[in-house]
This record gives structure tokens, C-alpha cells and sequence, in this order.
């Protein structure tokens, strides 16, 4: 017997307050937890029982408090500062198989505080330009040791015509908390683990650029945009590995110091007003990623490596009772590793006569070589509408 789950649970208390005219507060308290749970049994009259448990899960409290300053008609200010609890249980192993005297019970836990504290400004310098410019400080303790990372950002936005506007933007962030992911084919027990001693946080660095247009007889606004995104320190499984059979910790299964690339396009096309409104969305994009020990070296496609990404979505109001709804989404397979071929391995040292061969060997291409098929999926609605005292 087989049992799979895992689900979210998460709460939020607020508090808004309005110190004045060009001062606004928002305070907010939030929980969140994340598990996923996988526990099979087997049951045989030979002695031969076998049991599996595996849990992975996140638990986090985090305070949050916002500033909104309205200073003049060029400028408005936010910032404020955010610290966050984290328990990660990324391994959570209980094996035993009586075949074998298998007896693994392992659970590992890391408690972390992650904190930020941000400033930015929405500047109108021009009637056509505009800028929103900024950093943020965040840090992130664990054990003994404290990452601390400032990450300044820019964006400009330009006005050529009134529904004509240019847009560019850079930024650099840090993620405190890495994902672990298989890239074969099996259960989905992705992790999400945290930055250590031994692990470092990752970094990326992302430049864009855009146009946005209103075609404002026709009721549509178009928006393109270009991006290219570097990534340093991330980290993948080793070759070969799995945290369903390895009583390995995960920190000693990992490859290091791996570097990482996005780059791509996004189209999005809007009608917002009228009757039938809805919106297309398109995104064409490549994510790559490099280890010195992964692939020979070579950048191979990650796992969650999107050449297109699709979205439709539209909705027709023919009065204040009833509405109908549409929303179409497509999407490229995922890449993982599987085999390309199977071949036998040499005889046995009994010899030739006993045709004793070593179990088949499976030849796999490059890392993440293989797409699974593409996904899409069509969803309608029928909302009826009514007002009561």
C-alpha cells in the first residue's frame, strides 16, 4: 500500500494604519507550512516486511512592516524591513525491510532567521521619464554563520508618444533557500532546503527591456519584453542519486557552486473594457545550468526548462446575472534524464558456461536530454450573479 500527499496551510493577520496624509503603515504577521508525506507497506508471511516513510517540510512566521510616503508629486517612497523564522525538515527517512535487516531512521532540521530591509523611490523626473530605484539588505543566519547581501535595483520607464512608453530595468537578488529536484523520472520529492555552512545562498543578476503600447480605439494594450537572467552557487543532486534509497545527508549529495542562465521573451496582449475582455499571454525561454562534475562539464537544460508557455483567457458578460468564461494554457514538457538504451554487461567471473550476466546496464544521454510531453488545459466557467440586502 502507497500513500502520497502533501498540501499548504497559511495565515495572515493585518494591521493598516494612516499616520497622516503622505504616511501610510501596513503590519502584517504571517504563517505559512508546507509538508509532503510518502509512506508504502508491505506485508509478507516470509518475513519479509518493508516499510517506507519520507516527509519533507517547511514552517515559517514571518513580521512584516510597510511604509507608503507620498513625499511631493514626484516622489513617493516605500520601505520597511521583514524577518522571517524558518524550520526546514528537508529529510524525514524511516526504512526498514526485514530481507535485508534494513533500519534507517533519519530526520534532520534546520532552524534560520532571514531578515530585509528595503527603501525605494518612485521618482517622476520628466512628464515622459520616470524612474523607481532602490536596495534592499537582507541576511540570513544559520548555525554560526550570517550571509549578508545588498541588492540595489533600477527600473526607467520612457513615454515616447501618451500610449507609447519604453521600458528597461536591472536587479540583483539573493534566495536564501535552494530546490532540490530529481532529474528522473519518479515520485516528485522535490526539496527545498536551506542555505548552510557548506551550501551558500544563491545569486542572480537580471537585465530587461520593454515596450508597452494602448491601442486605445481598439481597447487592447500590448506589452513585449526581453530578459537575460545569471545565476551563480546553485546546486544540483549528484549523478545518480536519490533521497528515497541513500541514507546520505543531503548536504554530502549535492554539487556546488553551479552556474545558471534565463533568457527569453514574453508577449502580452489585454482587452480590459467592453463586454468580452480577456488577455494572451506568451513566453518563449531557455534555462540552462553548469556543474563541474554534472554532464562533463557542459550546460545541460533544467529541469523546469520552458521552451513555450501559452495562456488564453477570455470572459463575455451579457448581463448583470450571468457571465461565461474561458482559459486555455499550453506548456512545454519538462526535461529529465532517462534512458536512451539497455544493454548486457559482461559474464560473471563463474564463467561463460553458466551464462551468469551482470544485470542490464542502462545507457542514458545527456543530463535532462529528454522532454516529457507538453501539457494543456481547457477550463470553462458559468458564473450566475445576484444582489441581496
Amino acid at each position: 500500500r502507497v500513500n502520497f500527499g502533501w498540501g499548504n496551510a497559511t495565515g495572515t493577520a493585518r494591521w493598516n494604519h494612516l499616520f497622516g496624509p503622505k504616511l501610510f503603515s501596513n503590519t502584517s504577521l504571517i504563517y505559512s507550512f508546507y509538508e509532503l508525506a510518502i509512506s508504502a507497506e508491505e506485508e509478507s508471511t516470509c518475513n519479509s516486511d518493508f516499510t517506507l516513510g519520507y516527509g519533507s517540510g517547511i514552517t515559517d512566521y514571518t513580521l512584516k512592516q510597510d511604509f507608503d510616503w507620498y513625499a511631493n508629486n514626484k516622489h513617493k517612497v516605500k520601505f520597511g524591513l521583514q524577518a522571517t523564522h524558518h524550520t526546514f525538515t528537508p529529510d524525514a527517512l524511516v526504512v526498514k525491510d526485514a530481507s535485508f535487516g534494513l533500519d534507517i531512521d533519519r530526520k534532520t532540521q534546520y532552524i534560520s532567521v532571514e531578515t530585509g530591509l528595503y527603501i525605494e523611490d518612485e521618482w517622476k523626473i520628466t512628464n515622459r521619464l520616470k524612474s523607481l530605484y532602490g536596495v534592499r539588505l537582507s541576511t540570513f543566519t544559520t548555525n554560526k554563520t550570517t550571509y549578508v547581501n545588498p541588492e540595489p535595483r533600477v527600473a526607467l520607464a520612457y513615454n515616447l508618444k501618451s500610449n507609447l512608453a519604453l521600458k528597461a530595468s536591472y536587479a540583483t537578488m539573493n534566495q536564501y533557500v535552494h530546490l532540490l529536484s530529481t532529474s528522473g523520472v519518479g515520485l516528485p520529492t522535490d526539496l527545498w532546503v536551506p542555505a548552510t555552512d557548506l551550501v551558500k545562498p544563491q545569486n542572480s543578476q537580471q537585465v530587461a527591456v520593454g515596450m508597452a503600447k494602448d491601442f486605445e480605439k481598439q481597447n487592447f494594450s500590448l506589452t513585449v519584453e526581453g530578459y537575460y537572467k545569471t545565476m551563480q552557487d546553485l546546486i544540483a543532486y549528484k549523478s545518480g542519486y536519490s533521497n528515497l534509497n541513500s541514507s546520505e545527508a543531503w548536504q554530502n549529495a549535492v554539487e556546488t557552486g553551479g552556474e545558471g542562465e534565463s533568457y527569453g521573451a514574453e508577449l502580452f496582449l489585454q482587452k480590459k473594457k467592453g463586454k468580452t475582455t480577456g488577455w494572451i499571454g506568451y513566453t518563449l525561454s531557455w534555462t540552462n545550468r553548469k556543474f563541474e562534475n554534472i554532464n562533463f562539464g557542459d550546460w545541460f537544460p533544467y529541469k523546469y526548462d520552458r521552451r513555450h508557455d501559452f495562456s488564453l483567457v477570455v470572459s463575455h458578460k451579457f448581463n448583470d446575472k450571468w457571465d461565461v468564461g474561458a482559459t486555455w494554457v499550453y506548456g512545454t514538457g519538462n526535461a529529465i534524464t532517462f534512458p536512451q538504451g539497455i544493454y548486457f554487461g559482461m559474464p560473471s567471473s563463474s564463467g561463460w558456461d553458466d551464462q551468469l550476466f551482470v544485470e542490464s546496464v542502462e545507457s542514458y544521454g545527456g543530463r535532462n536530454s529528454t522532454r516529457l510531453p507538453s501539457y494543456h488545459r481547457l477550463d470553462f466557467a458559468l458564473n450566475k450573479s445576484s444582489n441581496k440586502k
